[in-house]
């Protein structure tokens, strides 16, 4: 039986919370630091279609494209809300993820990057 649009949507959500709660226990586990290529903030800006880039040449975006693309599947970038929507104050819609959410997504998965693994 196919899932309503509600049910999907609570769905997604509790997949990207799991996945970043997830994320956020395993990087408390580990101490020391990888430093990436650039800052938290420039990655936390790219469109989710560059950050799930797995050809990119920078290694904390192929990191992080593998991480969303394997639990959100390849198709995530189609459902996460525009920067631009925010800016208008727009909330996310029904199956959508939020901008936001997806910001700390990626921070949560930067965190895990640069900790020891």
């Amino acid at each position: 039986m196919p899932l309503s649009n509600n049910q999907a949507k609570e769905s997604d959500m509790k997949k990207l919370m799991l996945l970043v709660a997830t994320v956020m226990s395993l990087s408390s586990i580990h101490g020391a630091e990888i430093k990436t290529e650039k800052s938290l903030s420039f990655y936390q800006d790219l469109s989710c279609f560059e950050i799930t880039n797995i050809h990119s040449e920078d290694s904390f975006i192929r990191f992080a494209a593998s991480e969303i693309i394997t639990d959100l599947g390849k198709d995530v970038c189609s459902r996460v809300q525009s920067i631009e929507s925010l800016e208008y104050g727009d909330e996310a819609r029904s199956g959508e993820i939020s901008a936001v959410q997806f910001g700390k997504l990626v921070e949560s998965i930067h965190t895990l990057y640069t900790s020891e693994l």
